[in-house]
């Protein structure tokens, strides 16, 4: 967030500005009502709690109009590119050993559980944010139910070609990540202060960058992790 240092809390101001993108408000709306309160603050010398209240109660008074469900945009290509990852480590795992992908049941439970745990912490952003141990700990039982059933459930459903199968997988990464990338304009939405010009600039371009980098992540992380397989084990 830019802005000129003001006696409003930052403790508060997170809070606040937590509360509006939970609430999915554009960022520019966000920095305005931000901006107001610091300068009532500058004014008159009061502390945004003792002025304002509750900073989460306080925006959700300002009734801030949201912007259109963006999950969809965000969701889809993310779990279409875990689910490339999944698909094309293993593949490059049989690739190495010389043998057809297996497409067990344990593979589909734990894509099945891989995509339900990022669904679930999507749709709900305020619980995981207010009970961050909580989250953590089913997100880990979750992780671990998916390797779990990746190692124990290996009942064959069908057996494939492998090279088609890292392609496949390699594909979806690509795809995924070039939808994310060309996203990336519509989908950076920094805090920005509608007084400050040149850091909304300056904000509005950091924000990209990180937008676009991890839209590319992903297929990043594959690959490297693709060549531990085939150079270590």
């Amino acid at each position: 967030m830019t802005g000129p240092q003001t006696p409003v809390d930052a403790a508060w101001e997170n809070d606040f500005v937590l509360e509006l993108r939970l609430l999915d408000v554009d960022g520019r709306l966000i920095g305005d009502a931000l901006e107001q309160v610091r300068t009532h603050c500058t004014d008159s010398g009061e502390s945004a709690a003792a002025a304002f209240g509750e900073p989460a109660a306080y925006a959700r008074s300002l009734e801030l109009p949201a912007e259109p469900a963006r999950l969809g945009r965000v969701l889809v290509p993310s779990l279409v590119g875990l689910a490339g990852m999944y698909l094309t480590l293993n593949a490059v795992m049989a690739l190495r050993t010389d043998e057809p992908f297996t497409l067990t049941i344990g593979l589909l439970v734990a894509i099945g559980v891989v995509v339900l745990a990022v669904v679930m912490a999507a749709q709900n952003l305020r619980a995981v944010v207010d009970h961050a141990v909580r989250s953590i700990v089913i997100g880990a039982i979750m992780l671990a139910v998916a390797v779990t059933a990746g190692e124990l459930l290996t009942g064959a459903v069908a057996q494939i070609p492998t090279q088609p199968v890292v392609v496949l997988g390699s594909a979806m990464l690509l795809g995924s990540a070039i939808t994310e990338h060309r996203a990336a304009a519509g989908m950076a939405d920094p805090v920005v202060s509608p007084v400050d010009a040149a850091g909304v600039a300056r904000e509005e371009r950091s924000a990209l960058r990180s937008t676009v980098l991890g839209a590319w992540l992903l297929p990043a992380a594959t690959a490297i992790l693709a060549a531990a397989v085939w150079f270590i084990f």
